[in-house]
């Protein structure tokens, strides 16, 4: 893409989504952008360039520093693009482990090193890759993954990335959703079995909004576990966290199941039983 269509994107970018994060200052490690390919995968570059901008205001790149021309050029050194090679259909686990390689090497330009992953081009040996080091990401250091959808992504991925929606109307944002679903487990030990039976209505027929709702639940069960075991001995599990450690396992069996179309009300009755009885 030329520089010219290239700036006729960022007018639109400016009022999306990553706009707003750049504003906040409050970088996350990992993103995955939802939307057409050709627009995400511009909007992540945008992002990146603004990440590593040498005088950006409010985080918005100024397309004229020496950092924003390389990265316009594509050689920038601390961005990088990673999808099929030689031909290939997917990223092979070669590829996310040179990924891996380069991100724990101290980045020598820029504020940020930023990896740009096409996610649909990721079959579940170089996803499972890619997960040990969204799990322990190195400092300064942004994973921007791409798709169209995430129906076949991996919920573990999913979990463990902010998910800015492009291109779409007003929705409910991810830090609503995931104080959402903090706030449904926690309620647990409240929900009596009319509740349960509600719940499961309200959900009925939105599948989507289901999934995106048990996703948001998964990354708030990590962000426990991590808070809660971040300074312990590595060879020592807490009792406690055990619960949480199975309620992980149970959501992710949930949302595997949903995307392979079991029963969406029985899944979600029998989910919030197992729940119940683990945390409530």
């Amino acid at each position: 893409m030329d520089v010219i269509a290239e700036r006729r994107i960022d007018e639109d970018v400016e009022t999306s989504p990553l706009a707003k994060i750049l504003a906040t200052g409050q970088i996350s490690h990992a993103y995955l952008l939802l939307g057409d390919e050709g627009i995400a995968l511009s909007q992540g570059l945008w992002f990146a360039r603004g990440l590593n901008c040498l005088q950006s205001e409010g985080g918005t790149p100024c397309e004229v520093c020496d950092s924003c021309k390389k990265a316009l050029h594509g050689n920038h050194s601390a961005i990088h693009q990673i999808t099929a090679a030689n031909g290939r259909q997917f990223i092979s686990i070669e590829q996310i482990r040179v990924m891996q390689q380069q991100a724990y090497l101290s980045h020598l330009e820029g504020r940020y090193q930023v990896f740009l992953l096409a996610a649909e081009q990721l079959r579940e040996e170089a996803a499972n890759s890619l997960l040990k080091v969204l799990e322990e990401p190195p400092a300064q250091t942004v994973f921007l993954l791409y798709a169209q959808k995430d129906l076949d992504i991996l919920p573990t991925i999913l979990s463990r990335c902010q998910i800015v929606r492009l291109g779409e109307g007003v929705a409910v944002s991810q830090e609503e959703m995931l104080a959402k679903a903090a706030d449904w487990l926690n309620d647990l030990s409240q929900i009596s079995a009319d509740k349960i039976l509600s719940w499961g209505d309200k959900w009925d027929k939105d599948k989507q909004g289901v999934r995106a709702f048990l996703i948001a639940a998964l990354q708030c069960v990590h962000e426990t576990i991590l808070k809660n075991t971040r300074e312990q001995e590595e060879t020592a599990v807490p009792a406690f966290i055990e619960p949480w450690l199975e309620s992980a396992a149970i959501l992710e069996e949930t949302i595997e199941s949903l995307d392979r179309n079991v029963n969406q009300r029985l899944l979600l009755d029998v989910l919030v039983l197992k729940l119940k009885r683990l945390l409530g």
